[in-house]
């Protein structure tokens, strides 16, 4: 091949990056402007969603507010629950107000336990090709 011929081999190849660039940036361009008309339609299903949720939520607060606990078994498990809760409210104060760390164990192994050993497992439990062990059976 010439020289002028790989010259306009490279420059048809330099002209059809640059088309491929163009096409690319239309393409993305209208990608983009879908996505803008579509955007209205999921924001405002959403929001239509959220509203129904919370009409849900307040019909059902209503009801359960103008109910009347009568048994008093769910009375006293009422009363205990807030006994409880206000008994916590010391304990839980700083971490509700960010200021401290709740009072939960950290995430991790306790260091004051000893490790766990592993539990050995049946030739069974590790090849699942092979069928259960039968069960030992007692006196009939």
């Amino acid at each position: 091949m010439s020289e002028s011929g790989e010259t306009a081999l490279s420059r048809n190849y330099e002209d059809t990056l640059e088309r491929r660039a163009e096409l690319l940036s239309d393409v993305w361009i209208r990608h983009q402007q879908d996505h803008l008309r579509e955007q209205p339609v999921e924001i405002q299903t959403a929001m239509e969603r959220n509203r129904r949720l919370l009409e849900d939520v307040r019909k059902t607060e209503e009801l359960l507010s103008q109910s009347q606990m009568t048994d008093p078994h769910l009375l006293s498990l009422e009363t205990q629950y807030w006994v409880s809760v206000e008994a916590q409210i010391p304990t839980w104060q700083g971490s509700l107000l960010g200021t401290a760390p709740g009072p939960g164990p950290a995430l991790g192994p306790d260091p004051a336990r000893p490790p766990r050993k592993a539990q050995q497992r049946s030739a069974a439990a590790k090849d699942p090709s092979r069928p259960p062990l039968p069960m030992p059976r007692g006196p009939l």
